[in-house]
């Protein structure tokens, strides 16, 4: 299978290979499978061996026993997966609460907006990564603590940043994952997100 990432290749590229082997008990060393299978792809491709900024990156994952090929990788959110760590309501009143839920995502919590202004939130959709996002309708934060009781969350999400931290009053824990950054930092956070999700 290494054969075939490698035999479009000509005499004028290069390639190398990347080993990380996440079962530890596998009897060779990250290094031994990196020459093991570079010897076998060098006789099987004109292309030359590089280290440094290859033509391709032949990567291979070691997990259980298991290899795993690819030649390229896609940088993902980050973050732990969502819904690993249950759900929370977010208030959406403005693009803040926007990033305010994308920062939940990222921490591993499947978001439910409560749509407090009518806000684009489809960067929520995105970050959500094929979850779906069950929006709520509220008029008021009074009835957050009703529509957490209706989903059985017990986290609220806001969008309060530095000195700008309210009191709801709610029964609720409430998270505000915004707290440490002012509003031009929120301002740029957000152009880089959705920069990012454009590329």
């Amino acid at each position: 299978k290494a054969s075939e990432l490698v035999s479009g290749l000509s005499g004028n590229d290069t390639f190398r290979v990347s080993c990380q082997r996440l079962a530890k008990k596998f009897p060779l060393t990250s290094r031994d499978v990196c020459v093991q299978l570079g010897e076998k792809l060098r006789a099987v491709t004109p292309a030359r061996v590089r280290m440094a900024s290859p033509t391709v990156d032949v990567g291979i994952e070691v997990i259980d026993g298991g290899f795993y090929l690819m030649v390229s990788r896609t940088e993902g959110p980050g973050g732990m997966p969502v819904g690993s760590q249950g759900r929370v309501l977010a208030l959406i009143e403005d693009e803040a609460s926007v990033l305010a839920g994308i920062l939940m995502l990222k921490r591993g919590c499947l978001v439910i907006p409560a749509m407090l202004n009518n806000v684009d939130f489809s960067l929520l959709r995105v970050f959500a990564c094929g979850h779906e996002v069950l929006q709520e309708n509220v008029a008021s934060l009074q009835e957050l603590g009703e529509l957490a009781e209706k989903h059985k969350v017990n986290s609220v999400v806001l969008n309060d940043c530095f000195g700008s931290i309210r009191e709801i009053g709610l029964n609720v824990l409430v998270l505000r994952p915004l707290s440490g950054l002012n509003k031009e930092e929120i301002k740029i956070e957000l152009q880089y997100l959705s920069d990012s999700n454009r590329s």
